[in-house]
């Protein structure tokens, strides 16, 4: 969106902080929702016993830290280059 939306307007827009900050948790959030299907797959008897006391809180906390960078990171963004967006 970034690229094709400044392309159209000639000009170039550098990846923000916080748009790094949503792609970081983003993938952290992933890995740990994969981790956690792989555990439960490959050591049944763990997941039963210890990583169910602790993994679906910690997913479900990187999964609210990355919906609200993912809307922060938005709304900022919008902001910041609301004379691209705004048609001429």
């Amino acid at each position: 969106l970034r690229v094709a939306l400044a392309a159209t307007r000639g000009r170039v827009i550098q990846a923000g902080i916080w748009g790094k900050q949503k792609a970081t948790t983003q993938m952290i959030t992933v890995l740990l929702f994969l981790l956690s299907l792989c555990i439960r797959q490959l050591y049944p008897q763990f997941w039963a016993d210890e990583a169910d006391r602790f993994f679906p809180t910690i997913k479900f906390i990187a999964l609210y830290i990355t919906i609200a960078l993912t809307s922060l990171s938005g709304i900022l963004y919008l902001i910041e280059h609301r004379d691209i967006l705004q048609s001429d």
